[in-house]
């Protein structure tokens, strides 16, 4: 059985609004824009490899070859997908690795609305 990439979404989802307004707010809003990238990055990932692109596995550089993909594509749509991506990647990179930023709902629910954007427009 595969496993289903999009439930991370729904991880995210519930993250954020099990966390708002607890103490520990700030580590469900980190988890929860890390886990809307992730759904929308292995989505596009299997998505463009379903159209014959391949990917190396190797450490932090598949990501910025999936985005590249969709950045230089013909396709505006999918050049969207691209900058959507770019965007969630720098809000998990700093939710991830930073300590100043305080994330907020509104950021939470930005990266919860690409991350549903880049999967639909994908139709996978």
């Amino acid at each position: 059985m595969s496993f289903n990439w999009s439930d991370f979404l729904e991880i995210a989802e519930l993250l954020h609004s099990k966390g708002k307004g607890k103490t520990l707010e700030q580590a469900y809003f980190r988890c929860a824009l890390s886990r809307a990238y992730y759904a929308a990055f292995i989505i596009s990932r299997k998505y463009a490899e379903s159209k014959g692109e391949s990917f190396e596995r190797e450490y932090g550089r598949s990501h910025k070859h999936v985005i590249d993909y969709y950045i230089n594509s013909k396709n505006p749509g999918l050049q969207d997908v691209g900058e959507n991506l770019k965007t969630l990647k720098r809000w998990r990179i700093n939710s991830d690795y930073e300590d100043n930023p305080v994330f907020n709902s509104m950021t939470v629910e930005s990266s919860l609305k690409y991350s549903k954007n880049i999967i639909s427009d994908l139709k996978l």
